[in-house]
């Protein structure tokens, strides 16, 4: 979601693999989180610049905010970024950014670091801060080209660069990108299935969590009304999973460790872009059509985007009703992360803001709304830090001695 642009209406339709995430020998609990925005900025602000200015085109969260957020009980947090500002040249090396784009890349990195250190999850997502920019590199969306590169294949590019780095740490999950929208559904299910097996040829066996396409609606993964997809004729997202390779061949995974991706808001049209609630009911029914579609061919599902406004007097029914469907569904679902969390002095007027207030002592309505769904009892024990690999600069220095929300 982007707190910057409007949301589309959403249409909403009425193997065998583990069943849960193994970090070495122990199966984790659900993962419950949030969203940590600021730095899915928006290439568009910042190309006149150079590059993309920390506090003014993006502002990653402190760490002190991911202690608060760890300190409610929470143990996964969906960190989102801007493609364009972790590789700003096609094909790019991205240790070998330099100037701001250097800045922006330590900074993501250092982050997922410290995350990953206290035993938390990271779900690394292309974000860009913008409609425009779901699927897309500066403008092109996957199944076009840039410059002389199918964006299919620059994406490839950037998560087996992605894979390589964070292939050591099994904290890190992958959420390729945001709410892909405006072609066809199969174009985007034939370059999911490039994008596994590129992180999988990288021998990376970090969980992938796919999007599917027009928004990747829990309650329109089984839509057939041809909404959001431009190919001809439309498909919807089950089919074209289903379908990925050919027909009757699904999409896969060589180690069966991909989940589906899906956002779910609760509003009338399923877009997030009010505080409105259909019913006590609507979080439940919609993720239950993705739920059963997974269940019956062994997948699971993990919802990436997930807010109501606690000022709703439906709220607190639509939100136990969900969390009281989740459990009684963890076969498949794995969790959720709401969004969305930001640096408090940007995102503390947000609608759906976990932010807290004065001085970190005062909780969000929407934390007090859904903070008994956390438990501290679900953080493993920390791992052992994972190595990054640095930048060429920084190893000659070692050898030698959301965007603003309007």
């Amino acid at each position: 979601m982007s707190l910057l642009s409007r949301r589309r209406p959403s249409p909403i339709s009425p193997s065998s693999s583990s069943s849960g995430l193994l970090i070495g020998a122990s199966l984790l609990p659900q993962l419950r989180g949030t969203n940590l925005t600021g730095g899915d900025t928006f290439w568009k602000n910042w190309a006149s610049k150079g590059g993309p200015v920390a506090g003014e085109d993006y502002e990653f969260v402190a760490t002190k905010d991911v202690d608060y957020c760890l300190s409610k009980g929470m143990n996964t947090f969906r960190l989102v970024f801007g493609w364009e500002a972790l590789q700003p040249q096609a094909a790019q090396n991205i240790l070998q950014t330099t100037g701001p784009f250097a800045t922006y890349r330590d900074r993501l990195f250092s982050l997922v670091k410290y995350i990953t250190s206290k035993g938390a999850f990271v779900l690394l997502d292309i974000h860009g801060g913008d409609d425009s920019t779901f699927a897309a590199y500066y403008g092109a969306k996957v199944g076009d080209v840039y410059g002389r590169y199918a964006v299919s294949d620059l994406l490839v590019n950037l998560w087996k660069q992605l894979a390589n780095i964070f292939k050591s740490n099994s904290y890190v999950m992958f959420g390729i990108t945001n709410e892909p929208s405006g072609l066809p559904t199969m174009t985007w299910f034939q370059t999911a299935q490039k994008v596994i097996d590129g992180i999988r040829t990288t021998g990376a066996r970090n969980v992938i969590v796919m999007p599917g396409n027009y928004f990747s609606g829990a309650g329109s993964w089984t839509y057939t009304g041809g909404w959001g997809d431009t190919g001809k004729p439309a498909k919807s997202n089950g089919m074209g999973w289903d379908n990925a390779n050919g027909a009757g061949k699904p999409l896969r995974d060589p180690i069966n460790n991909t989940w589906i991706q899906v956002h779910l808001y609760v509003d009338p049209d399923g877009g997030g872009g009010t505080g409105d609630i259909q019913s006590a009911r609507i979080g439940a029914d919609r993720l239950k059509v993705v739920t059963d579609w997974a269940r019956t061919r062994g997948l699971k599902v993990f919802v990436g985007e997930v807010a109501m406004a606690a000022s709703n007097p439906l709220a607190k029914t639509c939100w136990q009703n969900l969390v009281s469907y989740i459990d009684a569904n963890r076969d498949v679902v794995q969790g959720f992360t709401w969004w969305a969390y930001g640096v408090p002095a940007w995102w503390g007027s947000y609608i759906f803001t976990l932010a807290p207030s004065a001085n970190y002592t005062k909780d969000s309505p929407q934390m007090a709304l859904i903070r008994a769904s956390f438990s501290p009892s679900l953080l493993p024990s920390p791992p052992a830090p994972a190595p990054i690999p640095s930048s060429p600069l920084a190893r000659r220095i070692h050898t030698k001695a959301r965007v603003r929300p309007k």
